[in-house]
């Protein structure tokens, strides 16, 4: 998580009274390399290598996932923790801000893919949005629905 996505997951989870935990991706990936490997990455569908999770998602009724889009596709980090705990994922919601927000479909596509199933509910906003505040109301609602 970080920037538009981080934003909306510590909303989330202060709104829900839940607990927030940050993917932590081992590799460096700042600078023009980390660009670099972020698209060979995402281009391949290679997995990042996550540190350990703080806490169990089945200890969870629900996990919600804020996570960017990359070129229409999951990032690494978000692809290595559903292939790793979709098995432990009861329930999944999805949080995403990106360029195109409801319009990229390839990523749910990845997600289904990747869980089997569909999240049980999605809030996909664009970046614009996030930045002139114009999703907070949408937001508020989203988040009034998953109570």
């Amino acid at each position: 998580m970080f920037g538009n996505n981080e934003k909306l997951a510590l909303e989330a989870a202060r709104e829900l009274d839940a607990t927030a935990e940050k993917l932590q991706d081992r590799d460096k990936r700042r600078g023009i390399l980390g660009m670099v490997r972020c698209i060979y990455d995402v281009a391949r569908h290679n997995l990042a290598k996550l540190e350990p999770l703080a806490s169990d998602p089945a200890a969870f009724d629900r996990v919600i996932l804020a996570t960017p889009v990359w070129a229409d596709h999951i990032t690494p980090a978000a692809r290595a923790f559903l292939i790793q705990q979709k098995e432990r994922i009861k329930d999944l919601v999805l949080l995403s801000s990106s360029y195109f927000g409801p319009k990229n479909e390839r990523f749910l596509a990845d997600i289904e893919a990747l869980l089997g199933r569909r999240p049980s509910a999605s809030f996909l906003t664009t970046q614009k949005e996030i930045k002139d505040n114009s999703y907070q109301a949408k937001l508020n609602d989203f988040l009034r629905s998953l109570r």
